[in-house]
């Protein structure tokens, strides 16, 4: 009996040294995208970040100590970002946009489906080759580039 005991003694140690010596992620406050605009979205592109706020879209290329806007023309308030491959959209209340160059250059994808949703928000996902985008009034589907939107 007594081995037992010490095998189950020195499991629970070895546990609870195990437990101690794990690593724990720690937020650490940075500058933040441009002059604090509310943060709604984020994506991922290789080492790029992007941000999506109330005035366009920010970049940081060293985890957020500095940030820039790619392309100062698009300050639309952005509701969702997504990283598609090495392209990224962007979606505002009535429009989403692509940029196929790390946000430098945005073109509008077809929105038409969105003109008439009265959105108040709009959200982004994909699965595969399938582009998804929302409203609180209407859902969508479609082919990444291809400016086809079909209603679901």
């Amino acid at each position: 009996m007594f081995p037992k005991r010490l095998l189950a003694i020195g499991l629970f140690a070895a546990a609870v040294f195990a437990r101690a010596g794990v690593s724990r992620a720690q937020w650490v406050p940075t500058n933040g995208p441009g002059d604090g605009p509310a943060v709604n979205a984020f994506a991922v592109i290789d080492s790029d970040l992007f941000a999506g706020t109330d005035n366009g879209i920010f970049v940081t290329t060293d985890n957020g100590v500095s940030w820039s806007a790619p392309n100062p023309g698009l300050t639309t308030q952005v509701t969702s970002l997504l990283a598609h491959g090495n392209d990224l959209f962007a979606a505002s209340y009535s429009e989403i946009y692509l940029s196929i160059d790390l946000g430098s250059n945005w073109t509008v994808e077809d929105s038409a489906f969105f003109a008439n949703a009265n959105a108040a928000a709009l959200l982004l996902a994909s699965n595969g080759a399938t582009l998804f985008a929302a409203t609180d009034a209407a859902a969508s589907f479609g082919d990444p580039g291809g400016n086809i939107f079909h209603s679901t």
